[in-house]
């Protein structure tokens, strides 16, 4: 065995746990139709192995779908199309709402609004 990394769990006081992950290379931890999916460096990956080998800066579960973020493809569907995003020089953290992407710029700080892409 090896430690891999160091697993966080914090109330979130909303009756739901969240978990922190702090490992080599990952990224962004999300849990969608109850499973957890891990996304980093080297794709997008789940118990059952890798689900997308493009890098995930940040993912967000939305409609049925997993959503990822980089700078290379912009905005992605795991195994699916992506979008350029023009602005963001480090596109991290986002999420949706209504018909419209919210992505955080992790070098300048602002948040980017974006339509959401039609699929």
């Amino acid at each position: 065995d090896e430690k891999l990394g160091l697993v966080w769990e914090i109330d979130s006081q909303t009756g739901g746990a969240s978990t922190l992950v702090c490992a080599p290379g990952v990224l962004a931890v999300i849990v969608h139709d109850g499973r957890w999916i891990v996304g980093g460096e080297n794709g997008v990956q789940d118990s059952t192995g890798t689900l997308d080998s493009r890098k995930a800066m940040a993912l967000h579960s939305h409609d049925g779908k997993i959503w990822g973020v980089n700078r290379e493809d912009g905005l992605y569907t795991v195994g699916g199309s992506s979008w350029p995003l023009s602005g963001p020089a480090r596109p991290g953290p986002l999420a949706m709402y209504g018909n419209r992407v919210y992505v955080v710029d992790e070098v300048g700080g602002g948040v980017w609004a974006f339509d959401l892409p039609n699929q």
